[in-house]
């Protein structure tokens, strides 16, 4: 029975999708994955310019985003995450609701970009690695 319980606690707190604030949890020097609408190409949606940041440029958000951890994109998420970013392409915004939530102006190195197979009709989202570096 302990054994159970223990493995129900565990559970409930690996999951990706709790949505905490970076400025509660603290996540300066900690390392996500953004995701990064197409329209960032022509406007700013998730960075303060449009276009994309070179790989090691530090940037400023436009607006709250997503920090997702690695294990977002693992099988047992893949269903969730793959219908709420479809919902976040449509709207063309940033995925939302995922993660912690980085607030809008905090700062961010980005490390290097990649897209996803996993994620099947929207395997051509792109998705930034950021290092925090300010909430």
């Amino acid at each position: 029975m302990r054994l159970r319980l223990v493995l129900l606690c565990l559970a409930l707190l690996a999951q990706p999708a709790l949505a905490d604030r970076c400025d509660k949890v603290g996540c300066v020097g900690a390392v996500y994955y953004l995701h990064v609408p197409r329209g960032q190409l022509k406007a700013p949606v998730i960075f303060q310019f449009s276009g994309l940041p070179n790989v090691n440029d530090s940037v400023a958000l436009a607006d709250a985003g997503s920090l997702l951890p690695s294990i977002s994109f693992d099988t047992q998420w893949l269903g969730d995450l793959r219908r709420d970013l479809g919902i976040a392409v449509l709207r063309g915004v940033s995925l939302q609701g995922w993660g912690i939530s980085l607030r809008t102006g905090a700062r961010v190195k980005v490390l290097s970009y990649q897209k996803f197979p996993q994620l099947e009709a929207h395997s051509d989202e792109l998705f930034a690695l950021v290092l925090v570096l300010s909430e």
